[in-house]
């Protein structure tokens, strides 16, 4: 029996030269031929030949169709045509040489019938297809999820070439023609198209790309090996142990198994791909306990700059240049040394612009208080709200940030140094440990590092395997050149567009401006003395028995650091870090102890001078203590005064000045104030108003009591 042909087959092949009613539209032998050839023969002796066309009514059959319809032999056939049996058989030539085409009509009546069936079957309309229950299509979509990505790449590109192929049918093309273009376009022979045909025949389009899944019966599509019993879990634990390979945990896995009785194993490349496929790259560094690969691994949260207002925030850090700078020559370094410097830099987080940097030999608080005062003086001594700051001892120290809650600091003592920055009422926010995204700052180190290798021969390299051979241990470059090589870069940088979140392609100066001229924009700004006061350090000191401390081997008195308390109270110094005979202020905390202590100076007491300095210094605290004690010893216990001394007393007290109330700048620590000349004239003036006006009523006073107790005496006698 002759084979069924495919639905897809039957199409009309040609669309052109229908006008004639006795040409042939659909040539069956054609599709018979193509189904059924053997390998031997082929399309040689299955088609009919080109250029010619048979009556619809008496078509030319190859060998092979007709071996198909009259179960005759071959050879036979072609005997019976070469003489003469089949009237009307000729020879044609074909790919494989000449083959023999009998026409139908030559052929038996019974195979006559069976031919006309067959071809009445094949041009009936075609049955609906049937389409699958919902289980049914789970499990044949089943097909594509367990593919691998080879196979399922082969099934998208077979439903595209069959798409491809039927829209070009439907659109009246040649399907000799479109067998061509296919094979030119997707390099897809006939035979495969065919068989794809065949794949997706009887199921909807929807349900075409499982069937035309490859099933291949080698390693590629086979299904996954089996790990036995908890041999899975027990090889990831031990593949999971730092410095440990996928084949010695395999191994291991191995003798636990012969130990456990868990069954073969999968080989060593099949252990070696479920590791790398199924276990993600965030669990192996879980296992490992890499906190560092698995931090890489987290979702980032991109920041939105737009949220911040200008001078909100400002992002401080510090970085090592990389280049040497010569020994003793310009503004830092000490001398006979060669160094790499420090650079400090502070930026503002809604533009991008460098408020303020400082260089130095040692990253330290006087560097950081050098790069604050510069942003002052660069903003008009403007005040942020927040700082970020990184986790180095130069800005957790005291005299930066003491006064806010740190993590190795803990929560603040009691009598602990208010650091600068919580003085101006700045909050201060601690980044991360070991991330650098989390920091502005740390982008525009990367632009400045950019400058650096053009130093040539004084270039070091950010580490020593990025040291350049050219690097020569005598050259340095001077400090005058290194900051003004960084200034011309900030100065750029400030006028480049920018490509970061809410800046618009602006540059930061340009930003900058627009926000500090925005309508209703206030920023806040530090007074004079709260200025003056960032240039100062502090450090913890102890009051001896008379009242004095020590700063770095310098003594400091005076007689309110000697009549404070004495002992463990939380003191700390303010001075000028580059000036100690300045005067200095003692604080409790916040508040203000003491100011204008002076250096006791040291003398030898070998001459007369420095006998006669400090035998004064002596008698003048002996004085005031004599005073106050005097004071103390004279004091008698007031007796009602008559109304009229009250008022006397009233009438004084009005000659008191009343001062003037000013709204201030509210500060967290008490502010040493300097006065002016006119000022402490004033001060004095009405220092010894009062001084007076206490004398006079205090006479008056004694005179009043006196004469009232002057009949007391004169009764009893005295």
């Amino acid at each position: 029996m002759s084979k069924t042909l495919p639905i897809a087959d039957l199409l009309p092949q040609r669309s052109a030269n229908t006008s004639t009613p006795t040409e042939n539209l659909a040539n069956p032998c054609e599709s018979l031929a193509g189904q059924g050839n053997g390998a031997k023969q082929g399309a040689t002796e299955s088609s009919n030949a080109p250029g010619k066309r048979s009556a619809t009514t008496n078509p030319f059959l190859g060998l092979d169709d007709v071996v198909a319809l009259t179960a005759i032999p071959a050879r036979t056939l072609r005997h019976g045509a070469k003489n003469g049996k089949y009237p009307g058989a000729e020879k044609r030539p074909g790919n494989g040489g000449d083959s023999w085409f009998i026409p139908l009509r030559a052929l038996p009546a019974e195979a006559q019938a069976r031919y006309m069936v067959q071809q009445a079957r094949a041009m009936a309309p075609a049955a609906p297809a049937p389409r699958l229950s919902e289980d049914e299509r789970e499990a044949f979509w089943g097909r594509v999820k367990t593919a691998t990505q080879k196979c399922a790449d082969r099934a998208e590109k077979a439903l595209l070439v069959l798409l491809f192929f039927f829209e070009q049918l439907a659109n009246g093309t040649c399907k000799m023609d479109v067998y061509a273009a296919i094979k030119e376009k997707f390099n897809v022979s006939r035979a495969t198209l065919m068989r794809w045909q065949e794949a997706v025949d009887g199921l909807d389009k929807s349900d075409w790309l499982p069937a035309l899944v490859p099933d291949f019966s080698g390693r590629t599509n086979r299904p996954p090996a089996e790990w036995p019993g908890d041999s899975w879990r027990f090889f990831c634990q031990k593949a999971g142990t730092p410095g440990r390979g996928v084949k010695r945990a395999l191994d291991e896995t191995a003798r636990e198994a012969s130990r456990q009785g868990w069954g073969s194993l999968p080989s060593l490349t099949t252990a070696r791909n479920h590791w790398r496929d199924n276990v993600s790259d965030a669990v192996k560094a879980e296992l490992r306990g890499d906190k560092k690969a698995l931090k890489a691994l987290m979702p980032t949260v991109c920041r939105d700059y737009a949220a911040f207002a200008l001078h909100e925030c400002w992002s401080m850090d510090a970085r090592h240049v990389d280049v040497q700078v010569s020994p003793g020559v310009g503004i830092m370094g000490i001398k006979g040394r060669s160094h790499r410097p420090w650079f400090y830099a502070i930026i503002d987080f809604r533009s991008r612009y460098v408020v303020g940097y400082a260089f130095g030999w040692e990253l330290n608080t006087d560097l950081v208080r050098a790069a604050l005062r510069n942003a002052f003086e660069t903003t008009g001594r403007v005040i942020p709200q927040r700082a970020q700051m990184d986790n180095g001892r130069e800005v957790t120290a005291k005299e930066i940030t003491g006064g806010t809650d740190w993590r190795l600091r803990g929560k603040v003592k009691d009598g602990e140094i208010i650091g600068i920055l919580p003085l101006l009422g700045v909050a201060v926010d601690f980044a991360t440990p070991a991330n650098g995204q989390s920091k502005p700052v740390e982008r525009l180190f990367g632009t400045l590092a950019g400058i650096e290798p053009g130093f040539r021969e004084a270039y070091l390299g950010n580490n020593p395997q990025a040291r350049p051979e050219e690097h020569d241990p005598a050259c340095f470059v001077t400090a005058e050149e290194l900051v003004s090589a960084y200034r011309e870069e900030i100065v750029r940088y400030h006028n480049t567009p920018h490509r970061g979140d809410a800046m618009n392609g602006r540059t930061p100066l340009q930003v900058y401006n627009e926000l500090m001229r925005a309508p209703g924009f206030v920023p806040r700004r530090m007074t004079e003395s709260q200025y003056r006061w960032t240039a100062l350090s502090a450090k913890a000191v102890r009051l001896s028995k008379n009242g004095t401390f020590e700063l770095y081997g310098h003594r400091y008195w005076s007689n309110e650091t000697a009549a404070a308390p004495k002992g463990d109270f939380g003191y700390y110094a303010m001075y000028h870090p580059e000036d100690f005979s300045a005067p200095v202020s003692l604080y409790r905390k916040n508040k203000l102890i003491a100011e204008n202590i002076q250096q006791q100076h040291r003398a030898s007491g070998k001459n007369k001078e420095d006998a006669r300095l400090i035998a004064k210094k002596k008698n003048d605290f002996k004085r005031s203590v004599k005073a106050q004690a005097k004071a103390l010893k004279d004091y008698e216990v007031t007796i009602p005064v008559a109304p009229e001394a009250s008022r006397e007393v009233e009438e004084a007290m009005k000659a008191l000045p009343v001062a003037n109330v000013t709204a201030l700048v509210p500060s967290v620590v008490e502010m040493p104030r300097q006065k002016t000349a006119a000022e402490e004239a004033e001060a004095a003036r009405i220092e010894a108003a009062l001084k007076k006006m206490e004398a006079e009523n205090f006479e008056r006073t004694r005179a009043r009591f006196a004469a009232l107790q002057e009949p007391k005496k004169r009764a009893s006698g005295v």
